[in-house]
């Protein structure tokens, strides 16, 4: 469920005054092989289809959210504290939910699967601690994001049922380390993911959508299989 301990973003007025951008502060990732992970079914229930999910074919685990600069500008001194680090593999422990921070401007529920922190995982964690960072959230959750889905219980309670089934007890490999991207520098990324395929590809047929929800949707086929593809946003 839903965490109700307090959290950064109960507090934005301060960080404003402070002159901090939650939008600005650098995130470290883990980057897992999709190879095995279930395909989200119900694409008309996602509220966004942008960030690094299980939904958009591109999952990973955070290290650390928060450093007071982009992972790709402080590459140096996060590759200097992680020197002789390593994690090759995670085991998601079980699927909730995070709330959104701003439930009135961005309806949304954020589907998670928990992975177990081991050892290695916590090590990882705390040797970025020591570089300048704000923890926004208390304690170190390490999760997959599944999906952002629209604000509405039974999705939210149905999507829990579904990937708990698929996931619980499973364990995945992990690719690499993400540094994140810097922000306004983001490249423009035209690919959908095929369900089929399990792989992220160019669509061809690509044309607008309009979601029951208003939403503005692309849809396409994938160029080698012909599934349909969809991705949330205009193009």
């Amino acid at each position: 469920m839903a965490d109700n301990q307090p959290n950064a973003y109960q507090f934005q007025d301060i960080y404003e005054e402070l002159r901090i951008s939650f939008n600005r502060l650098g995130c470290i990732m883990l980057d897992i092989d999709p190879k095995g992970l279930p395909p989200f079914k119900n694409v008309q229930n996602l509220y966004d289809n942008s960030n690094n999910s299980i939904a958009s074919g591109e999952p990973h685990v955070t290290l650390l959210y928060g450093l007071m600069q982009p992972g790709t500008v402080w590459k140096k001194y996060v590759d200097e504290v992680l020197e002789g680090w390593s994690c090759t593999e995670v085991t998601v422990d079980h699927v909730d939910f995070f709330d959104s921070p701003n439930p009135g401007i961005e309806p949304y529920y954020c589907i998670v699967a928990h992975v177990k922190v081991t050892p290695q995982l916590q090590e990882g964690h705390d040797r970025l601690q020591l570089l300048p960072h704000i923890d926004t959230f208390p304690g170190y959750k390490a999760h997959i994001t599944v999906a952002y889905v629209n604000r509405d219980d039974k999705v939210r309670d149905d999507t829990i049922a579904y990937y708990q089934e698929e996931l619980a007890g499973k364990s995945f490999k992990v690719k690499g380390l993400n540094y994140g991207t810097y922000p306004g520098e983001e490249k423009v990324d035209k690919s959908m993911y095929c369900v089929s395929c399990r792989d992220k590809k160019e669509p061809v047929n690509l044309r607008p959508h309009k979601m029951k929800n208003g939403r503005d949707a692309q849809r396409g086929e994938c160029p080698d299989c012909g599934t349909g593809m969809f991705r949330i946003g205009a193009a």
